[in-house]
């Protein structure tokens, strides 16, 4: 039998700089090869033109031969592997209400599949969470990026955002069997705490030698280009670019501020929620929270 692998299994969550962190790890490939560590994200599974649970072929949950051989596979004949799918979690919120209660309800038991086959391993698990009422703005920008050109209050209808509870999410992946730590860390602390999050698989030199995208990957949308678009889309609403067209043409800055479609009282109210939800969970066992 070969010597274990430590595997690290980044899966978003949407929308909280998972494209960056791919992005990032794939640019950098030469030092983590030089550090005994490979990374396997989008752009590789990508290529074979299967989703990471159909390469690791998760079936019932028990490593086998073919599973084994899929993870070396991967690492490429290093100790360290990372590996980044935030589909794994399930499917992004599309405005049914019902998705955030609970908060990717089926998630614990994809994983679980993906964590048991890789049993034989090091496993931990890496997560970002982000405050509810900004992650439902952009997942509705997501949307209208789409083609998908729907009313926001339409797009959140029955969703109260400080009543979105990430902690539900955690506390069931840390009842995944075999797994040997979950780390989390919050998308508004994302570029403080990388860092830390590279210090999970990299030790301290190689951190310092991590170059860092210096461009948006995915920017999100103006307040004038979601009414653009959305006025372009009722002459033209099969048009799947308007929203991608109006971002380039009035990009987020001080001429065109961000989209916030909330009421200041509602957004106050989820960012003191997630507050107290982070806060809950720091009596956790087997959790890693990274922080500034």
């Amino acid at each position: 039998m070969t010597d274990p692998i430590k595997v690290f299994l980044h899966v978003g969550a949407h929308k909280t700089a998972s494209t960056h962190f791919q992005k990032m790890l794939d640019q950098n490939s030469d030092v983590l090869t030089n550090h005994g560590v490979k990374f396997a994200g989008p752009s590789h599974m990508r290529d074979s033109g299967l989703s990471l649970r159909q390469y690791l072929q998760v079936d019932g949950g028990k490593p086998t031969s073919r599973s084994r051989a899929a993870l070396r596979e991967l690492a490429e004949g290093a100790g360290t592997v990372v590996l980044s799918e935030e589909n794994l979690l399930g499917a992004m919120f599309r405005g049914d209400a019902t998705q955030l209660d609970p908060l990717y309800p089926t998630a614990d038991l994809r994983i679980e599949g993906v964590v048991k086959t890789l049993r034989e391993n090091n496993v931990t698990l890496m997560m970002s969470l982000r405050e509810p009422a900004d992650y439902l703005v952009s997942t509705y920008s997501q949307a209208l990026l789409r083609g998908e050109y729907d009313s926001f209050s339409n797009f959140v209808t029955g969703v109260n955002p400080d009543r979105l509870i990430w902690s539900n999410l955690v506390k069931r992946l840390l009842l995944i069997p075999f797994l040997s730590d979950l780390v989390i860390w919050r998308y508004e602390s994302y570029h403080q705490v990388l860092p830390q999050i590279l210090s999970q698989f990299l030790p301290p030199q190689a951190v310092g030698q991590i170059r860092r995208p210096q461009t948006i990957v995915h920017g999100g949308l103006s307040r004038t280009a979601v009414a653009v678009a959305r006025t372009w889309a009722e002459e033209q609403p099969e048009n799947e670019m308007l929203a991608k067209k109006a971002r380039k043409a009035f990009p987020v800055g001080e001429a065109h501020p961000k989209y916030a479609p909330w009421p200041f009282d509602l957004q106050d109210a989820s960012r003191a929620a997630y507050d107290r939800d982070w806060e809950s969970l720091s009596r956790e066992k087997g959790l890693t929270q990274l922080q500034p």
